[in-house]
Parts: C-alpha cells; sequence; structure tokens
C-alpha cells in the first residue's frame, strides 16, 4: 500500500479490521507515514528495498524512494 503512486494513502492501513494484528500501536506505524509522506511531497514513488521473514515470525521491511 505504501507502494507505487499514493503512498499518502498508507494511513489508510489503520483502518483495516486486522490492522491491529500488525500494527498494535499507532506509534509502530509512524516511520512508514513519515517517509510515505516525505515521498507524496517529493511526487516520488516508494519502492522496497528489503522485504523477508526470519524465523517464521520476525519479518520487516525497508522502503525507499525511487529515483
Amino acid at each position: 500500500m505504501a507502494e507505487g503512486a499514493n503512498p499518502g494513502r498508507i494511513i489508510e492501513a489503520l483502518d483495516r479490521p486486522d490492522a491491529n494484528l500488525s500494527v498494535p500501536t499507532p506509534e509502530h506505524f509512524l516511520l512508514v507515514a513519515y517517509i510515505a509522506g516525505l515521498a507524496e511531497a517529493a511526487d516520488s514513488p516508494l519502492r522496497t528495498f528489503v522485504a523477508g521473514c526470519e524465523m517464521v515470525s520476525l519479518s520487516m521491511r525497508s522502503l525507499v524512494l525511487a529515483a
């Protein structure tokens, strides 16, 4: 949802009924909101830099501004 032409729409993820399962409290979400806002202001899409899952339960995604 953060990737693509409208990264600012990432905030809509908090409205999903299952959002509390992946983002237990809003402050867990702030880092993605910051880069999504930066991308929106720069009119630059985001792309995934690193994505993966370790030991079945720990996952992380890193986003970068596309050039």
